[in-house]
């Protein structure tokens, strides 16, 4: 399924959706086949008729598993409603950030956890690292645990395995 372009979609006014016929989606006679709505944030709704029914997806994907199937197209668009009011109900919870730093091995060792930095047989060095924030006195503490920490799994690519773990 295409996504339909910017300048054929309104926005939505007084939480009604406004749909659209995607026309590349049409059948061999010509009918609809798929419709899509914007919502406020941008993001589209799509209806595509299918062989259940008309249903109602919020991605453009119709493989995935669709919000909800109805037996009408008014139906899908009254679904599509009902999910564009919840979703404009969401209230997004403030979270607090926490400030942290990636600390390697090669500038802090800490041997009883397995944090150092220690030569391979074909003499490459094993690096580890591990997230760190600013405890309450100013100096810096592992983040979340004492005893999590990265290690470079592929030279030079900048790919890291998450967690080691040494107990």
């Amino acid at each position: 399924m295409q996504e339909p372009e910017q300048n054929d979609v309104l926005d939505i006014s007084e939480g009604e959706l406004e749909w659209h016929i995607i026309h590349e989606g049409d059948d061999e006679n010509g009918q609809p086949t798929e419709w899509s709505a914007k919502l406020p944030d941008g993001e589209f709704l799509w209806i595509d008729k299918e062989a259940e029914g008309y249903a109602l997806y919020n991605t453009h994907h119709t493989d995935a598993s669709p919000v909800t199937v109805s037996e009408t197209l008014d139906g899908a668009k009254e679904s599509g409603e009902d999910y564009a009011l919840e979703f404009a109900a969401v209230d997004v919870e403030e979270v607090e950030k926490t400030t942290v730093a990636l600390e390697s091995s090669e500038d802090y060792s800490e041997p009883g956890i397995g944090f150092y930095t220690h030569q391979y047989a074909d003499g490459r060095d094993g690096v580890r690292y591990r997230l760190v924030t600013q405890g309450e006195d100013g100096l810096l503490v592992p983040y979340p645990e004492h005893n999590r920490f990265f290690y470079q799994s592929w030279a030079g690519a900048g790919i890291y395995r998450y967690p080691c773990r040494s107990d």
